[in-house]
């Protein structure tokens, strides 16, 4: 498995500098989104459970928040960043560029872990910050958040 690994660097350098230019768009939609679950469900389903297998309501709902906001950005932007390669017919250029597939799809792979490791990590900082709860294990955290 001899690959181009210029070429596979080139397009995560890309979707880096596509996340970096369009900041906002990636990462205040998903923290806004999960604070506002936060507080709807946290207000008005968490006054009726306290308790779900033995935790608080909101420290069994965080992790869940979390992996919706990792797998809604980083799929989201890996699919919008083809569709504007697409609608701006620089696909073609991709597609005739000496790369095989697996190096494509292994650039867009490596920028949406990224992506979805700093919406991650930001869902995880405001829900230390607010309701004082953090990872168990920081590993599992990492292994889990790069798997999915």
């Amino acid at each position: 498995m001899n690959g181009n690994l210029i070429g596979f660097w080139t397009i995560v350098k890309r979707e880096l500098t596509r996340t970096r230019v369009i900041i906002n768009q990636v990462v205040w939609p998903p923290l806004i989104t999960t604070l506002l679950y936060l507080f709807v469900f946290g207000l008005s389903i968490g006054r009726q459970i306290t308790h779900v297998e033995g935790m608080p309501y909101l420290t069994f709902l965080l992790p869940g928040l979390i992996m919706m906001s990792v797998i809604e950005g980083a799929y989201g932007e890996a699919s919008a960043s083809l569709f504007v390669l697409r609608f701006t017919n620089a696909v073609q250029e991709l597609l005739i560029a000496p790369l095989s597939a697996w190096e494509i799809v292994g650039g867009f792979l490596v920028g949406s872990i990224v992506r979805g490791l700093i919406i991650a990590n930001l869902v995880t900082l405001c829900g230390a910050l607010i309701l004082g709860v953090t990872p168990f294990s920081w590993l599992l955290y990492l292994v889990l958040l790069v798997l999915v």
